[in-house]
């Protein structure tokens, strides 16, 4: 496979693992309960307890969708190195984790 190749499979599985994130969200929304929506994109807790909940689980969801995306796209853009993968990972998720707890506010 080409590097011209690697990149379009990269690219691919970025889109693939972004297009995962909704669902994940999603799914973790379910779980706890949801305050109705506002004006804003940020979500709101009606309780502190409720919202560091939130918090952490949008937290986490960003923490594994960063790490894989960051994964593959390290994998694409370095030869697929196990190292290149490893820092792509730990750069995504550290990225994805400060993303996904800023979307909550308490």
């Amino acid at each position: 496979m080409t590097i011209h190749g690697r990149t379009i499979y990269g690219a691919a599985l970025v889109c693939a693992a972004l297009a995962i994130a909704p669902a994940v969200g999603a799914q973790s929304a379910q779980t706890s309960p949801q305050p109705p929506p506002s004006h804003h994109h940020h979500h709101h807790a009606s309780t502190n307890q409720e919202c560091q909940a939130q918090k952490r689980s949008h937290a986490n969801t960003g923490t594994a969708v960063g790490a894989i995306s960051g994964g593959v796209l390290g994998s694409a853009m370095g030869g697929e190195s196990f190292g290149n993968v490893l820092l792509g990972a730990g750069a995504g998720a550290v990225a994805g984790h400060v993303v996904g707890k800023s979307t909550v506010h308490c």
